[in-house]
């Protein structure tokens, strides 16, 4: 450590981590298949877990509430949720699966004793980079260290425990995908149950098979008997009215940040409480740059390969401190070299 910094909070914080092990360079923690092309987090029975209760509450209304509704309510009704449920599903695996942005480590630090941080003037904005001491590298604008994953990501918004995944740059569209779809589906199937149990309660004449019920038709002894013929809706119901809250809430949220073009970490650490966030523009276009940014190909596979010009198009640079950073997004030719490199 540098004499200056002795007795300081920084030298106090990095003694800790020290003492801790946070120090050394420990190996990445997420996980990769296909040679790379499919990257998730440590915790692989989380994503799974999200997928089987999203599968088991559709499979009963698939089974159970929709051929009531395709038979004596509407016929267009089931046909809705036969495209914005495998929507649904494909915008899961995509946000689970996919590389989120993680930046790859540097073998060695750029100097013995590299400085905590380095300004950088963007556009007349100034931006702190800060030096990961796990990746040995200058931390780009907006990235973090995921502490589960153990690796710096690029517009890093927060690791989510229901997708086992960091939600980033390059998954951030399919995670608001997944809300919104989510969302809508909860609302559906609890229109769908609510509607098959009042159908049977007030046209007790018709019964699932068409044959005339018994009961009176419309009292409560009959909604008693749609409850019972109808178990599964009425859980299911239950179950669609807890989640629309809960998911409708995170959904409306995320959607308010983008709006405004600020990450679940940004908002946490009240970042801009001080100054004007310098990315924020009007809504619509803060919404095309969050769900539509400028992407190439992972840089999970550039570590990877043997030729050594690949590293020219790392989203940041490993320099010494004397040497002014630039970070700036990878041109189209760096996009298409990159490209040529990973076939």
């Amino acid at each position: 450590e540098r004499p200056e910094m002795q007795g300081t909070p920084q030298f106090e914080r990095r003694q800790k981590r020290k003492k801790a092990g946070h120090h050394a360079l420990g190996p990445p923690l997420y996980r990769s298949y296909c040679d790379d092309r499919y990257v998730t987090g440590p915790v692989e029975c989380a994503f799974f877990m999200t997928l089987i209760l999203n599968l088991v509450p559709a499979a009963v209304l698939i089974g159970r509430i929709l051929p009531f509704v395709y038979l004596h309510i509407s016929v267009a009704v089931p046909f809705v949720f036969a495209v914005t449920f495998p929507l649904n599903i494909a915008c899961l695996l995509l946000c689970s699966l996919t590389d989120p942005g993680i930046i790859p480590r540097a073998v060695a630090p750029p100097s013995a004793d590299p400085a905590e941080t380095i300004k950088l003037e963007v556009k007349g904005f100034e931006y702190t980079l800060k030096f990961c001491e796990t990746c040995n590298i200058y931390r780009p604008p907006r990235a973090n260290h995921c502490k589960i994953c153990n690796n710096c990501v690029e517009l890093w918004d927060h690791h989510c425990p229901w997708m086992g995944n960091c939600v980033a740059k390059r998954n951030y569209r399919f995670f608001v995908g997944y809300l919104l779809l989510l969302t809508f589906n909860c609302i559906y199937g609890l229109i769908a149950c609510v509607g098959v149990l009042l159908y049977d309660a007030l046209a007790p004449e018709m019964s699932p098979n068409g044959s005339a019920s018994s009961g009176n038709g419309g009292g409560f002894e009959q909604f008693l008997h749609s409850l019972m013929t109808y178990p599964d809706a009425a859980v299911l119901a239950l179950l669609a009215f807890c989640f629309m809250w809960s998911v409708g809430g995170l959904t409306m949220y995320h959607l308010n940040l983008l709006s405004t073009d600020m990450t679940t970490n940004e908002d946490i650490k009240n970042t801009y409480a001080k100054r004007r966030n310098p990315n924020r523009a009007c809504c619509l276009v803060n919404c095309v740059r969050r769900c539509f940014p400028p992407l190439y190909p992972s840089f999970v596979r550039v570590p990877r390969l043997a030729d050594a010009s690949a590293r020219s198009v790392l989203p940041c640079a490993v320099l010494p401190d004397s040497v002014a950073v630039v970070v700036s997004a990878p041109e189209k030719s760096d996009t298409d070299e990159q490209a040529a490199l990973l076939e």
